[in-house]
Parts: structure tokens; sequence; C-alpha cells
């Protein structure tokens, strides 16, 4: 489903050398497979740091744009990029972060522990859409972590700093959805937007109504 409602494009199915691909080449054949260094998928830590290096946006850097699905994630209407004039899009986060720099450990902490405290609100990155020529020059601007946190966390707080565009709260709160699905009670009708993270989470019943109405009607089930 989520290949099917991704932007115009080539996809990829992106992991570790070391995982068997054959199934994913056997059902998938159209689609094709990018592999990077096991130590990136070792831990959720690994993961959060290697987002913050060149590597990944250097190996799409012909791309105007990465639309980055976690396996948590699915795209249940089409994505239309037309008129994109952001480099970051994420989900908003729901209830807002509140985070600042502590220039002692040179990491973010809460807000009342550090300096330049910042009300963050758009930018969960497990479905997310980046700009890859601004997110080259972003992760060589910001300052090295020595603990490091969840990359989306680190991006959303230094992107006005470091001249990063992230898309608006109307717009995010119509096109992604995480914590916010925890709102949701059987009755109501399903969220309008493009595209869910994290639901097996955050509302395992509204995850199982979207699957079965997409089992049901594949092309538009609400």
């Amino acid at each position: 489903m989520s290949i099917k409602n991704s932007p115009v494009g080539e996809i990829f199915f992106v992991g570790p050398k070391a995982l068997d691909w054959s199934y994913y080449e056997l059902n998938w054949p159209e689609v094709r497979i990018e592999v990077f260094d096991d130590l990136h998928f070792q831990s959720v830590q690994s993961y959060n740091d290697w987002m913050l290096t060149r590597e990944l946006y250097e190996r799409f850097e012909q791309y105007e744009f990465l639309l980055i699905c976690q396996t948590d994630a699915i795209l249940v209407k089409q994505l239309e990029p037309a008129g994109w004039d952001f480099d970051y899009l994420g989900s908003i986060w729901d209830p807002p972060l509140q985070a600042s720099w502590h220039p002692i450990r040179r990491t973010l902490v809460k807000a009342t522990f550090g300096l330049s405290p910042r009300r963050l609100v758009v930018g969960n990155g497990g479905l997310s859409i980046r700009r890859v020529d601004a997110f080259l020059a972003f992760v060589e601007r910001i300052p090295v972590l020595k603990k490091k946190k969840n990359e989306d966390v680190v991006i959303s707080y230094f992107s006005e700093k470091y001249q990063l565009r992230c898309a608006t709260h109307n717009i995010a709160v119509v096109t992604f959805m995480e914590g916010g699905a925890q709102n949701w009670e059987p009755g109501m009708p399903i969220p309008k937007v493009n595209g869910f993270h994290g639901l097996e989470r955050f509302n395992p019943e509204l995850e199982q109504l979207i699957l079965s109405q997409l089992e049901e009607d594949p092309i538009s089930p609400w």
C-alpha cells in the first residue's frame, strides 16, 4: 500500500547488507534495493546517528526529495509533490516537545535544564519528506553532539538556525499522523491524512480498521 501511494519516482528498500533480501526481490521485483553497512541498523541509536550523516543523502543526491517510510509506517493516500516548498516535513508531535541545548554536555535536554529552549511541534521523522540537497548542507552545519538524541528532534531543534525549512503545522497536520492517533476512538471517522507512523503503538484499533478497509477497497477506502 505504501508503494502504491508513493509519489512518482523510484522506490527503494533500504537496509543492512546482512539481511536476506530474497523475499523482497521475489515479491516486489519492481523495487530497487540499496544496502548500507550493518552497523547503522544495530540499534535505534545507531540508526539515529546515521540519519544525521551525509552517507544516506549522498547515495540519493540525484533526487530532489527522499520520502522516509519506516517499517512501522504506512501511506494510505497518494502524495502529490507539486508545490512542496519545504525542506523537511514530518508528522506533528502531540503534545509538542520541549528541548534546549546543554553547552557542557553538548546535547539536547529538557527545556528547563539548558539554553535556548524551543517548543518543537513539527518534525517526527519515521514518516517524513526530506529535500536531499538541503539535508546534505544541514548535516554539515549541525554541531557535534557528544550524546546524540533522536535524529528528528535534532533536525527540528536546529532547523531554523541552520536554514532548513520545516513545513508549517497546517501542512504537517493534514499530511502525516503519529501520536495524534491516540485521540481517535471507535465510531469516529478515519483521520484524513496521507499516512500514519507508529499506529501499532499509538492506536492498534485504528490500525486494524485502516488495514481492513484497505483490503476491502484498496483504491479508495474512505
